[in-house]
Formats: C-alpha cells, sequence, structure tokens
C-alpha cells in the first residue's frame, strides 16, 4: 500500500528534472508544467491524508489509555463524562506529555494532551510507558490564556487559565516549557480563528468580552509554601492560624479575612469562600449588572426572582475571635512592594550572611531598593534597604567567613562606615545578573 504513494514524490522529481531539461520553446514545456502541478497537487493531498491516518491512529491510542475510573481530585465544575470520545471530526492532535502541576503543599506529575480544540488534563492509573490515563478535566482553548512567571527560580513553570479551571505548571527544562507554551498560544489563536469565521455568520451570538475576569474563570491558586502570611491583612500562618485560598483570585488568606461567601460564574453562581477584596468588588459588579438593569414587562417577575435568589448569596463574614492571629505593627514602607511585584529590577532567591551563617530569603531590588521577604508571595518585606551609593563587588577569593562558597557564587555591597552585606546566589549565571542589576541601581543615571 505504501509502494504508490511513495512513487509520487519520485515522479514529482522527474517532472521537475525533466522541465530544467526543456526550454520554452519546447511543445512539451506547457504540458510538463500541467503535469507537474497535477502531481504536486496528488503529493500534498497524499501526504494530507497520510497525517490524518497517523492522527486517528494517535488519537485511538489515547482513547485506550484513557480510564473511565472516578477522579479523587474531581469537582461539579469539571466538564469529566463518563467517557472521553477523543476521535471526533477536525480534530487532530497537537502535542502531548507529562508535566509536574504546582499543587497546594507538592508538585504531582500529571499528563496532558493539546488537542485542537480543548486541553485535556488527566493523571496517571498505573505506571510506565503507555500506562492507563484518568480524565480530570476537559478544559475548552475558548477563553484560554497562557501566562510566564518573571524569576528565574521559576523559569520553568508556567500558568494555564480558563474559564472552569486554572493552574501552575513546571517542565523539566526551560526548552520543553517553551515548546509548550508555543504549542499553547498558536492553539488558543487558531481555535479563536476559527471560532470568529463561524461567529462572522452567526453574528447574533456575539456578546461584548466583560473588562473583569474576576469570579468569571477560575483563579491560579498561589501554593502554601510560597506565603508565610496572609495576603490581605500580613497576620503570620502558623500551626493553629491556617492558611484558606479566595475562590475568587486565588491568594492566600486567613480565615479572619476570607469569612465571606459569594455567587462565582465560573462555578455556575455557586456559592464559595472570598476575600475581603474580592467580596467588595464582586458585589458592586452585581449591583451594576443587575439592580440598575432594565427588563421587558414579560420577564419583570421571573428576572426579579433571580435577581433577589443571587443577592442572598452574598454574605458578609462575621468577624471571630483573633485568637492564635499573629499581627505586628508594619512600616508603611515595608508593604510599598509585594514580592511578586512584576516590574522589579531583580527577584529571586539569595543567600545573605548573617552571623557568621547563611539565611536564605526571597529578594527584590526595584528603585535603589532592597527588599527582603521570606517567602516569594508575600505582601509585607521583612527589612528594606536603599543600595544608592553603596558599593557592588564580586568576590575574587573565597573567604573564610563565606564557608568555603566559590567565589563566582557571591558579592557584596559596601559603604563607609557600615559592614559589608555578602550576598550568595544559586548558580554563576544568576550572580552575574545580580551584579549586573546592583551596579545599575546604586548609582543615579
Amino acid at each position: 500500500m505504501l509502494k504508490p504513494v511513495q512513487r509520487i514524490p519520485q515522479y514529482r522529481l522527474l517532472f521537475e528534472e525533466y522541465l530544467k531539461c526543456l526550454s520554452e520553446s519546447s511543445p512539451d514545456y506547457v504540458d510538463t508544467q500541467t503535469a507537474l502541478a497535477v502531481v504536486a497537487n496528488v503529493a500534498a493531498h497524499a501526504n494530507a491524508t497520510m497525517k490524518q491516518g497517523n492522527n486517528f491512529m494517535k488519537l485511538l491510542a489515547l482513547q485506550d489509555r484513557l480510564s473511565s475510573s472516578s477522579s479523587g481530585d474531581h469537582d461539579s465544575s469539571s466538564s469529566r463524562g463518563p467517557r472521553c470520545e477523543l476521535v471526533r471530526p477536525g480534530r487532530y492532535l497537537l502535542k502531548e506529555g507529562e508535566l509536574l502541576k504546582l499543587c497546594r503543599r507538592e508538585m504531582q506529575p500529571r499528563y496532558f494532551i493539546l488537542l485542537s480544540d480543548v486541553l485535556l488534563y488527566t493523571s496517571f492509573v498505573t505506571s510506565g510507558p503507555g500506562g492507563a490515563l484518568r480524565l480530570n478535566y476537559e478544559l475548552t482553548l475558548e477563553g484560554m490564556k497562557v501566562e510566564t512567571p518573571k524569576a528565574e527560580e521559576f523559569k520553568n513553570e508556567f500558568s494555564v487559565i480558563s474559564t472552569s479551571r486554572s493552574f501552575t505548571l513546571q517542565a523539566s527544562t526551560a526548552e520543553e516549557r517553551d515548546e509548550w507554551i508555543v504549542a499553547l498560544r498558536e492553539a488558543i489563536e487558531d481555535n479563536a480563528s476559527r471560532r470568529s469565521t463561524f461567529l462572522q455568520a452567526k453574528t447574533f451570538v456575539y456578546r461584548q468580552p466583560s473588562t473583569s475576569t474576576l469570579g468569571k474563570q477560575a483563579p491560579v491558586w498561589i501554593p502554601d509554601y510560597r506565603v508565610t502570611m496572609c495576603q490581605q491583612c500580613t497576620a503570620e500562618f502558623t500551626l493553629t492560624f491556617r492558611r484558606h485560598h479566595c475562590r475568587a483570585c486565588g491568594k492566600v488568606v486567613c480565615d479572619h479575612c476570607s469569612a465571606n461567601r459569594a455567587p462565582l460564574q465560573y462555578k455556575k453562581n455557586q456559592t464559595a469562600r472570598v476575600c475581603d477584596t474580592c467580596f467588595e468588588i464582586l458585589q458592586k459588579d452585581f449591583e451594576h449588572r443587575y439592580e440598575g438593569s432594565a427588563v421587558q414587562e414579560d420577564q419583570q417577575g421571573d428576572k426579579i426572582r433571580r435577581v433577589s435568589s443571587l443577592k442572598a448569596q452574598f454574605k458578609k463574614g462575621i468577624r471571630e475571635s483573633s485568637r492564635n492571629r499573629i499581627k505586628k505593627r508594619v512600616p508603611e514602607r515595608l508593604m510599598e512592594v509585594c514580592a511578586s511585584d512584576a516590574s522589579s529590577q531583580m527577584c529571586g532567591y539569595l543567600r545573605m550572611m548573617v552571623r557568621r551563617s547563611w539565611h536564605r530569603g526571597w529578594f527584590v531590588l526595584k528603585d535603589r531598593v532592597l527588599y527582603e521577604y521570606r517567602a516569594p508571595q508575600d505582601v509585607c518585606a521583612l527589612q528594606s534597604l536603599p543600595v544608592l551609593g553603596y558599593i557592588v563587588e564580586a568576590m575574587q577569593k573565597v573567604r573564610e567567613e563565606a564557608d568555603g562558597v566559590d567565589a563566582c557564587l557571591t558579592f557584596q555591597l559596601t559603604h563607609t562606615n557600615q559592614p559589608p552585606l555578602v550576598f550568595h546566589a544559586d548558580t554563576p549565571h544568576l550572580a552575574k545578573k545580580w551584579i549586573q542589576a546592583m551596579k545599575e541601581a546604586v548609582v543615579l543615571t
């Protein structure tokens, strides 16, 4: 069966070589051009048919791997059915592979399948190549976004944000991450292009997109271990003073700041825990959208009842006792910049020499001020240091107080009548980036 297909490219090459030997005045020149065009079209059609056949076989193989067993982390908002039918007209496989999903406390392996219209989020049922998979979520590409973090420490990570589920993933290398990002963004653009073509023919189904996505799409949850304090009131978390997640913005907050309940559109207007800030925004947005809107006479009764039902779901939390709540008086200057500030000149983990031992922290350099945090998502700094006027020096040799750390990883800030501040980066590349950023920050330009 393959032999006739393999002959088609050979015929095309023969016609091309034959055409080179003919002059334009030859009686066979025009006929050869016509024959070459026909053979080229046949070759393109044969290649497309073979690709469709290969795609069909890959989809069937994935269909066999998918398990119909129940999912442990499945909830009512997912699109998971009793069995996923992968093979559909016009659907083709774009990319598949294993990625680590950033969960609340640790990384967990998951298997992702990118199709032309959806992204399948699956988990492993059995280990080994070709093992069975369980479908957790089927995420449509419509409205999906892909975002990347700025910090060098998270260079292998990227976030997938959709209307029903959002999460952060980690690839094994930066190259693999970039491949996934390119594949996802191209698939999202192609899917949007196909839909826009359809909507031009069906203009009556078009809706103006909202300027705010709060409550309309699932947020990316910030992992517990990247926060040490409430991102609302800055109270420190302990074993008894626990973390909670706002279901609207994904921030880590305390129970005191997230005792509210509000309906969320991405949860089909089911009520969920939200922080104080999101509660006020959602409530004002609800009042703006519904309470001042005009309705037709025959629809007025039903709409009033529906609006009243939604309004009753907004429940402001009652402030409970502040027992176990460790909240310190914080200077305003330590809250000017958060640890995840996207406009900072440099941010990342560093080790700083404190009393002849290394202390690891998250540092942010912005507007010629160096801030130190316990974790990369904290909203309040431990301390701040204006670096203008300091001298940045790369360590030329191993110092005794640096515990034998390689000189290429260390640098220091020195100032007249001040003890030197010695820092230690994780890699030579990071050390060079920090030194360059510091040298730009210590002088006025």
